[in-house]
């Protein structure tokens, strides 16, 4: 089944040269889990022995506001098929890149919280914040759980 984005247009590629996934078929079964799945599937293939507490925290894991199509091809602005103007994919759809747009700023859902966490099983911490990766400033909190 073709995905309903191989017509749309993306910045830097031509119409149909992106393999992006069939939000019905794909992973998960909606455009959001599809390309929220991929973004953090490829950014661990290109970082593979390198990733760390900090690259996680950042622009290419939990802040990530892009995506990537099946064959990891960056993907960060495509044309709004509504006013014709490019767009971050982040603006267009909900939900759809790691760190969305809807639920914190402005808040959609009621009682909703935009925050984000890390578990680090080699030295059992936690790092967590309430609020958006790339938009929290200072150090996470953390907690060290012993045996």
């Amino acid at each position: 089944m073709a995905s309903r984005f191989m017509d749309m247009e993306f910045a830097g590629y031509e119409p149909g040269e992106l393999l992006m996934p069939d939000p019905e078929v794909g992973v998960g079964g909606s455009t959001g889990t599809c390309t929220r799945y991929l973004a953090l599937y490829w950014a661990a293939m290109y970082n593979f022995g390198r990733v760390d507490v900090k690259m996680l925290q950042g622009r290419e894991f939990l802040a990530s506001r892009h995506w990537y199509d099946l064959n990891g091809k960056k993907v960060e602005y495509q044309k709004d098929p509504k006013t014709g103007e490019w767009m971050s994919v982040d603006f267009l759809y909900d939900h759809s890149t790691v760190e969305g747009q809807t639920g914190g700023w402005p808040q959609t859902y009621p009682n909703e919280v935009p925050g984000s966490s890390i578990f680090v099983p080699a030295d059992k911490t936690y790092y967590w914040n309430l609020y958006k990766p790339s938009m929290w400033e200072g150090p996470w909190d953390k907690a060290t759980f012993r045996q």
